[in-house]
């Protein structure tokens, strides 16, 4: 359990933003109440939550993973096999079919991947300069 669920749980904060399969089972025990989702859209999981954008319009923080490794030559690798006209979409999220509701997958080729990113730095980027963050 991590430092923010304990403090949460106890008292010390009023709330914690952590991905959804670290909450999922102190919601189930009533430990914690979900108030929000940060994703675009409901989850399927639970569609009874409501999205930060329902309250604060245009608002989409989805955690996204993408997995990397190091070119190899003559392997089939994905860059590989895009240059050859497939497209991987992308590996399974893996663990139980009901683990794989809390997630959306993606997909797409590597300039897909890469322009994805390039977005949400320019996004956050943006944000960061508007409400003034500085580092500590």
């Amino acid at each position: 359990m991590t430092q923010g669920i304990q403090d949460v749980i106890a008292g010390r904060v009023h709330l914690v933003i952590l991905a959804v399969p670290a909450a999922r089972g102190h919601i189930a025990a009533g430990k914690l109440n979900a108030l929000a989702v940060t994703s675009g859209k409901r989850l399927d999981a639970y569609p009874n939550v409501p999205t930060v954008a329902e309250t604060f319009a245009g608002f989409d923080f989805a955690g996204w993973w993408i997995l990397a490794a190091p070119p190899r030559p003559g392997s089939d690798s994905p860059a590989r096999q895009q240059r050859n006209g497939r497209h991987p979409q992308g590996a399974s999220v893996g663990g139980a079919p009901e683990q794989n509701r809390f997630v959306s997958r993606g997909g797409g080729t590597l300039q897909q991947t890469s322009d994805y990113v390039k977005s949400q730095h320019a996004a956050w980027g943006n944000l960061v300069k508007q409400i003034g963050l500085k580092p500590e």
